[in-house]
């Protein structure tokens, strides 16, 4: 069930321990569809992550606005990950990895496991074959984004 309420009704209600609950700030007049639309994906995108309880709509975002624009978020994840496709898989699954260790090379070289040359040296292929560079900001905002792209789709 989704709806909207100007305070936090559920707080005295025996719900489900599998229920999400989440409270967007207020919207009004023709606002209120959008809110509600917004807040239907974001449950679902916490239900897909396993997540239940009180959760805050705020934490998804990026995911929510990859969401609302399916044809942009499908071009990120293609400029970043149809480049190590087939032959390169084991290149998407460092660039998975480091994704997931927020870019802590030493994590990702024990995770894998691999040594700290080598994973410099796939990041450095990835780099190459996509033309995103992991060792900007920038870089690294975009594989981020194509990682969330790919793991939400």
């Amino acid at each position: 069930m989704v709806g909207l309420t100007g305070e936090r009704v559920w707080r005295g209600l025996a719900l489900d321990d599998r229920a999400v609950i989440g409270q967007a700030p207020p919207a009004i007049g023709g606002e209120r569809g959008a809110a509600l639309d917004e807040l239907r994906d974001v449950v679902a995108l916490a239900l897909a992550r396993g997540r239940t309880g009180e959760i805050d709509p705020r934490d998804y975002l990026p995911e929510l606005l990859l969401r609302r624009s399916p044809r942009i978020a499908s071009q990120i994840r293609a400029r970043v990950y149809s480049p190590l496709d087939g032959d390169h898989a084991e290149l998407a699954r460092t660039l998975d990895e480091l994704i997931k260790s927020n870019f802590e090379k030493g994590r990702v070289a024990a995770a894998l496991p691999v040594h700290r040359n080598t994973l410099r040296d796939r990041t450095a292929r990835i780099s190459e074959l996509t033309g995103v560079d992991l060792e900007t900001a920038e870089g690294r905002g975009m594989a981020w984004l194509a990682w969330l792209a790919r793991v939400s789709s």
